[in-house]
């Protein structure tokens, strides 16, 4: 409570202190009339009486005199027009120059950042140029030492088979010759075949056949059952070959049919005939594989039905 108490003392003559005082004149205003302040006005010691004063005087009394303008405050706000002004115009003049000063230092760093930027473009593209440059130079140098190595290679192996003329490894021929076998073997038979073939074309020549040179829709051919003539230049056959043609022309009709013009098929018609060089006779091979088809047919299906038992 004593803390109270003091602090409430001392907030006292604070407010006491920061409060301003009226005077005379503000109180007669406040509280009083006008002749009552006059009358507070005239109790000053050096004023006089009211019966030595003249009329103007007590009228000069009477009327409230206006304040004194305040000097202007060094460094303050403006007072009068003519200061705001100029003090605008100051400032208008600071603001330009601010704003001035501000656009060419945006245009200032905007110029330093592009120029940093083109040094950074700059030393990276020629960094690159370096880059490429040394990569070129270093795929030159694998290409100069791989042909160096090829063509020391190509000398080594021909110095090696110089020097391996003169030597024999026997037993150790018996591939080469094996090669050499084989490769007189197919000499052989390409002749025999090109002398074979030559045989049957000069024994038998192309048939020039009727339906391949009478092309015209206006030619009525026969219905005969006898066999027409052989083209004039188409060579003579024997009885055998007249009685094997034949039969192969009976076994290739298409359908039973009158014959006619079309008993004899044209010849990408014709039935394939196995040619000279086809060597192999590949029957016992055919006939031994469907027999181990069957065998294998017979056990899997005695594994299943054992299966099935079970």
């Amino acid at each position: 409570m004593a803390e109270v108490a003091s602090f409430g003392t001392a907030g006292q003559s604070v407010l006491r202190a920061m409060t301003p005082r009226m005077d005379s004149r503000q109180s007669g205003r406040a509280g009083g009339s006008g002749p009552q302040s006059a009358r507070g006005r005239l109790d000053r010691p050096d004023s006089r009486g009211i019966q030595e004063m003249s009329i103007h005087e007590m009228e000069s009394v009477l009327v409230d005199k206006p304040r004194k303008k305040p000097p202007a405050v060094v460094g303050g706000p403006p007072i009068s027009a003519r200061e705001l002004l100029e003090e605008n115009k100051v400032l208008g003049e600071l603001k330009a120059q601010q704003k001035a000063g501000r656009r060419q230092y945006e245009k200032d760093f905007v110029q330093r950042l592009l120029e940093e930027d083109r040094m950074v473009m700059e030393g990276n593209k020629a960094k690159e140029q370096s880059k490429k440059h040394a990569k070129v130079q270093l795929a030159q140098q694998y290409k100069d030492r791989i042909v160096l190595n090829q063509e020391t290679k190509v000398t080594t192996e021909q110095n090696e088979k110089h020097l391996q003329q003169g030597l024999g490894y026997f037993p150790f021929d018996e591939g080469e010759q094996i090669v050499k076998n084989r490769d007189m073997k197919k000499d052989r038979m390409r002749a025999e075949m090109q002398e074979q073939m030559q045989k049957q074309k000069t024994d038998r020549p192309v048939r020039k056949d009727g339906l391949r040179r009478d092309i015209n829709a206006e030619v009525q051919y026969p219905l005969s059952l006898s066999r027409p003539p052989p083209a004039k230049g188409a060579g003579l056959l024997s009885s055998a070959d007249d009685a094997l043609e034949l039969a192969d022309n009976e076994k290739m009709l298409l359908v039973d049919e009158p014959p006619s013009f079309m008993n004899k098929h044209p010849l990408f018609l014709t039935k394939s005939k196995e040619h000279m060089s086809r060597r192999l006779y590949d029957e016992h091979v055919r006939r031994t594989l469907e027999d181990k088809v069957e065998q294998t047919k017979a056990e899997l299906l005695a594994l299943s039905m054992k299966k099935q038992t079970e």
